[in-house]
């Protein structure tokens, strides 16, 4: 990944559109490339990482429900690769964990 970059430098990308760009799904590889253009750096947080690779692993368990292309971590790297890393603060780190949990505690 390229050098962290504050948010609100560039366009953040979340977990969906970059699935959507590892599916080749039209309209996020063409938006994708309307900012490579333009010279906009692709941005994920780190949360967007952490949510990637959880659905790298659920994928390898079988335990994934989506059976996307997300399931091999290879694709995600040459994704990852290309783009910054967008700074995380405490805030975000709270609401994505509960927000996890939630979602955790709700599939029991």
């Amino acid at each position: 990944m390229k050098p962290v970059m504050s948010q609100g430098d560039s366009n953040d990308f979340d977990t969906s559109p970059i699935l959507d760009i590892i599916d080749a799904v039209v309209a996020a590889v063409e938006k994708e490339r309307e900012f490579e253009v333009a010279n906009i750096p692709l941005v994920v947080s780190a949360i967007t990482v952490l949510e990637l690779y959880i659905g790298v692993v659920r994928g390898q368990t079988g335990r994934g429900s989506e059976g996307r292309a997300h399931t091999r971590g290879a694709p995600i790297e040459v994704v990852l690769d290309s783009s910054a890393l967008a700074n995380t603060n405490l805030s975000i780190s709270r609401r994505a964990g509960r927000l996890f949990g939630e979602c955790i505690a709700n599939r029991r």
